[in-house]
């Protein structure tokens, strides 16, 4: 680690900026071996997390490639990229801080809407259940084995002994039966 941080130090800005205008992939990864270190450490002291530096440095090399051509002359590389790992930092700290804020907003929120979505829904089913009474005997127990029960078609069929067309006859007439006494309830 002192071999690297003499390095940084003892590595000239002009040495650098020439390594820059080269514009060599090799020439990067060496302003990138030299810098890297002291530009994590920066990062790391404003974010606090390892990964989230790891993240931020990256992402201050890739601007530096992208915008190598562009950037201003004279040029003072070295307090450029720290600059640059400092300002990407707090912004990438500011995010992270939103969404912990967000989540934290959520997960207190969510237990509420959950419970307000259990109580509806039971309400809902009660208020089907009783329009339910209200369906004539025969096409409520076909709709009760339907909707309630899970059954198939063909096992209504089966247990009621009637035609498949009459099942399909009767859940029919209880569905829109059921809409019609529940209308103005809900959007349909």
């Amino acid at each position: 680690m002192a071999k690297q941080k003499n390095r940084y130090n003892s590595v000239s800005n002009s040495y650098l900026v020439h390594l820059l205008d080269q514009g060599q992939e090799n020439a990067f990864s060496e302003i990138y071996e030299i810098c890297y270190r002291r530009l994590h450490r920066e990062a790391y002291y404003i974010t606090r997390d390892r990964e989230l530096a790891d993240d931020v440095v990256q992402n201050v090399f890739v601007n530096i490639w992208n915008k190598r051509e562009s950037l201003p002359r004279p040029l003072n590389l070295k307090s450029y990229l720290v600059v640059c790992s400092r300002h990407e930092a707090l912004n990438q700290a500011q995010r992270v801080r939103k969404i912990d804020n967000h989540k934290q907003v959520y997960d207190n929120t969510r237990p509420t809407m959950f419970e307000e979505r259990l109580v509806e829904n039971k309400e809902i089913y009660n208020q089907i259940l009783k329009a339910m009474q209200k369906l004539p005997p025969k096409p409520r127990k076909v709709f009760e084995m339907a909707y309630l029960h899970n059954c198939t078609y063909q096992e209504i069929v089966a247990v009621r002994g009637i035609s498949l067309q009459t099942v399909k006859n009767e859940v029919c007439y209880s569905v829109k039966a059921l809409r019609q006494i529940l209308k103005g309830h809900y959007i349909q």
